[in-house]
């Protein structure tokens, strides 16, 4: 607004201009038609002298509108440039400015997405673990609860049991066998007592080669744990001879025992070995059949 003033002050100034000159010129054109220019009177000089002053000023300020013009130009020109030039500059430094934000912000959103993903995936592998832990837990629960209903199955079937006595019926056992006699007899009334099961029961004693038909004497498996007792009541420790006795007698007449039961229990009981050198250091001092077990065995 205050360039265009100026403007318009520096125009009205040359139209001033412009009539002071034609005023100039007919006051010249007039002086030259007198007759008498040397009598021109001193005014007349005067005139003349003040119309060139106004006239070199009327000039003076041309020249100063035309460089207020030039002025103006410029100042419109920088005004054109301000906003034709660094302002579009500014508007795309904005623009990218704006695209580099959006971009920024694409990339924490991505960022952030990222990390959800990751906190999903983390949540995830966690809640698969627990869940493995369960099945292996209800796995392994579920295995020991086989096993238990198999080992309950195992024991039904095997709780009834055949048990053997095989004693040293010996003449050395003479200090011993009332003892023996007493404590198989209660073996057999606690297994059946203790475990609820099916008992069979049987006996076997042995002696010697030298002791004839009483060599073995036995028992056959029999649920009647009286009948039992009373059996063992009749033994009698006998016999003998030397020091070794007939161990493998025994064991073969109570493997011949009618065994059914899938328990099978043998208590052996004596207080010598088998004849053989490779049973025993008696020497053959010692062992009557040191060098050949009689039955072959």
């Amino acid at each position: 607004a205050d360039a265009e003033r100026k403007l318009a002050e520096k125009v009205e100034s040359t139209s001033t201009s412009t009539r002071t000159r034609d005023r100039l010129a007919d006051a010249e054109r007039k002086l030259a038609e007198k007759d008498e220019p040397t009598k021109t009177s001193t005014r007349t000089r005067d005139r003349l002298a003040s119309a060139e002053k106004k006239l070199a000023e009327k000039r003076y300020s041309s020249e100063t509108s035309s460089r207020t013009r030039d002025k103006l130009a410029e100042a419109e020109r920088k005004l054109a440039e301000k906003y034709s030039g660094p302002a579009a500059t500014s508007s795309k430094t904005r623009d990218k400015l704006a695209e580099l934000e959006k971009k920024l912000a694409d990339r924490e959103t991505s960022s952030n997405t990222r990390d959800k993903l990751k906190d999903a995936e983390e949540k995830l592998a966690r809640l698969r673990m627990k869940s493995r832990k369960e099945e292996i837990s209800s796995y392994a629960l579920d295995e020991f609860e086989k096993k238990q209903m198999l080992l309950k199955k195992l024991l039904e079937k095997n709780k009834n049991a055949d048990v053997a006595f095989l004693v040293d019926c010996t003449g050395s056992m003479a200090g011993y066998i009332n003892e023996t006699k007493n404590q198989i007899q209660s073996i057999a009334s606690e297994i059946v007592e203790i475990y609820e099961n099916k008992l069979r029961i049987a006996f076997v004693g042995y002696r010697d080669h030298s002791d004839g038909a009483r060599r073995i004497e036995s028992l056959a498996f029999t649920e009647d744990v009286e009948e039992f007792k009373m059996f063992v009541n009749t033994i009698r420790a006998m016999g003998g001879g030397d020091a070794p006795e007939d161990v493998l007698g025994g064991l073969e007449a109570v493997i011949n025992l009618g065994w059914s039961s899938a328990a099978k229990v043998v208590f052996h009981v004596g207080d010598a070995p088998q004849h053989g050198g490779r049973f025993h250091d008696f020497g053959p001092g010692g062992d009557s059949y040191y060098g050949e077990e009689p039955r072959g065995m």
